[in-house]
């Protein structure tokens, strides 16, 4: 099919279906300006009882325009693999859903319910790609077979904001369950519910990625098939809120979804610039039985800012790897996968206003370690934490990850914090910081709590705390700062050992605020006239019965002013 400006339109349908053992044609779609696809389908499929190849699709134009459920797609329902798919188009958008609200606009590979043939590859060639209100890129499993590679390769990726669907399909119902009721725009690769087959890989190549308002680039598995990789590589990416209700977080994601067997992807992300803020998120997580896949970060520069925030929820900017607990909701065994690792290595991170990093288990699995290898690092107001949360239905938290901090500076500001803790049976993760220098000042603005390293048992925690070494030419606890381990319940509290060149303690800060029993400054405060002092210390709080862990600090200079603590 080939022309000037080529409209696809009003229900229209081009098939090239395999039914048999031969292998399928080509469909064409060739347009000098236009090539536009409203509430129609070009479609290539292998049939129930076909062994043969799919056809493949290829559409060349300088614009190309998806709308009203507008689609092009190769599916296979029995054992032939289903065609390739190339787009080559200097502009591309993919946008609405149609007017029934039955059908996503998108280009799509799927294997199909019952199908063991494998998926076939789209590839997508594009100076600009926007996906707009639900408008997708999917290589999705819904049967047995191998899913097939999603490649996108674009000079821009612009994805924003999600729509309300509705389906009469079973498993898109299952699907819609655990995205409440809506679909992002999206590019993803996932393993559908009762689907047995792997997802292929997704790869996304771009000189600039933004996603937001909900949009979302990632693989998953809801089933026994594993989810495939998701590999990024941009110059400048831009992640940034979440969808109207707060439910879908801006994301790159790769994740095992809950009741699923099948074992993660792995994330990586290679960038000069990695921006999320307003509750954008990396994220690696299981709330099945599954393990979690792994998250790579390298970055030149990497900036975590603020939150979103609503009545309901409060979804930090984040880079994370999660063991999830849906045991309240679901049988036994959820959340039993391990949690991911996280590894990031950049010139300059900064958390800050809320923002995190976070390996965190609330489930039976082990949490992941993180590993920050940093020239500069600033944790302003906003926390990096390793932590095993407690979960009022599981026998048996897992224990929490392992945090390794490398870097040249680390400074802490407005309660920026670093910490390890366990507020269930689990163990808490151990903290090791190698630095040239560490400075910690001040604490947060609500009063809550200090800038600084902290181990932690929480209340109610029956886990022991990790243990928090110190290795630097110098650190610096200012205005209120604290390096401590804490312990608030029957777990064991975890040792210190800090190994300086020199140690300086240097002032107080004032906290006028009502602090609740579980904050970290409660052992400073009480008895100083709310006065936060700096200080260097283990300690077991009044009504815990878990013993404090050592305290060891080797130095060759400890400086001590205006009523510190050791």
């Amino acid at each position: 099919l080939q022309g000037r400006q080529v409209a696809i339109t009003a229900g229209s349908t081009i098939v090239a279906n395999t039914l048999g053992n031969e292998p399928g044609g080509s469909i064409s779609l060739i347009s000098s300006e236009l090539l536009e696809i409203t509430e129609s389908v070009v479609d290539a499929d292998v049939g129930f009882a076909a062994t043969g190849s799919g056809a493949t699709i290829t559409a060349n134009a300088p614009r190309l325009i998806l709308t009203s459920g507008g689609q092009i797609s190769t599916a296979t329902f029995g054992t032939g693999t289903s065609g390739e798919l190339t787009v080559n188009a200097n502009e591309i958008e993919v946008m609405d859903i149609s007017p029934d609200g039955q059908n996503l606009s998108g280009i799509f590979t799927d294997v199909l319910p019952g199908a063991t043939g494998r998926g076939g590859d789209i590839t997508i060639n594009t100076q600009n790609l926007k996906l707009l209100n639900g408008g997708q890129l999917g290589a999705n499993v819904f049967g047995a077979g191998q899913g097939g590679n999603l490649t996108v390769n674009a000079t821009e990726i612009e994805a924003s904001d999600t729509i309300v669907f509705e389906t009469t399909d079973p498993q898109q119902q299952l699907l819609l369950e655990s995205l409440n009721g809506q679909f992002p725009s999206a590019i993803l690769a996932l393993v559908i519910p009762e689907a047995t087959g792997n997802s292929g890989k997704l790869t996304i190549n771009s000189d600039r990625i933004v996603l937001r308002n909900g949009a979302q680039i990632g693989t998953g598995t809801f089933g026994a098939g594993d989810s495939g990789e998701l590999a990024v590589k941009a110059r400048e990416i831009e992640v940034s809120g979440t969808s109207e209700d707060g439910f879908l977080p801006s994301s790159f994601f790769t994740t095992v979804l809950l009741g699923a067997t099948g074992k993660g992807g792995n994330l990586t992300i290679d960038t000069q610039s990695l921006t999320l803020q307003n509750g954008g998120q990396v994220r690696a997580g299981t709330s099945g039985v599954g393990d979690s896949g792994d998250v790579t970060v390298t970055a030149k520069e990497i900036n975590l800012q603020g939150s979103f925030a609503n009545d309901i929820l409060l979804l930090p900017s984040t880079i994370q790897a999660a063991v999830e607990d849906f045991s309240a909701v679901a049988p036994s065994g959820i959340g039993s996968g391990d949690g991911g690792q996280i590894l990031i290595t950049t010139d300059r991170l900064t958390v800050e206003d809320g923002g995190t990093i976070s390996a965190r288990t609330e489930g039976e699995g082990k949490g992941g370690n993180i590993e920050i290898n940093a020239t500069d690092i600033e944790v302003n107001n906003g926390f990096i934490a390793a932590d095993s949360n407690e979960s009022a239905e599981i026998i048996r938290t897992g224990d929490g990850g392992n945090l390794t901090i490398n870097t040249q500076n680390l400074m802490l500001t407005n309660g920026g914090l670093i910490l390890a803790s366990t507020s269930s049976e689990g163990k808490g993760g151990n903290i090791e910081i190698n630095a040239t220098e560490i400075e910690a000042v001040g604490i947060s603005p609500d009063g809550q709590s200090s800038s600084g390293i902290n181990s932690q048992v929480a209340l109610g925690s029956t886990g022991d705390g990790g243990n928090l070494t110190i290795d630097t030419q110098r650190l610096i606890l200012r205005d209120g700062a604290v390096v401590q381990a804490a312990v608030f319940s029957s777990g064991q509290g975890g040792n210190i050992t800090v190994n300086a060149e020199q140690i300086e303690l240097l002032g107080n800060a004032s906290s006028e605020n009502l602090l609740p029993e579980t904050s970290p400054l409660v052992p400073l405060v009480e008895g100083i006239n709310g006065e936060v002092p700096s200080s260097l210390l283990t300690t077991v709080l009044p009504g815990a019965t878990g013993n404090g862990g050592n305290l060891a600090i080797n130095t060759q200079s400890l400086q001590l002013k205006d009523e510190v603590k050791t």
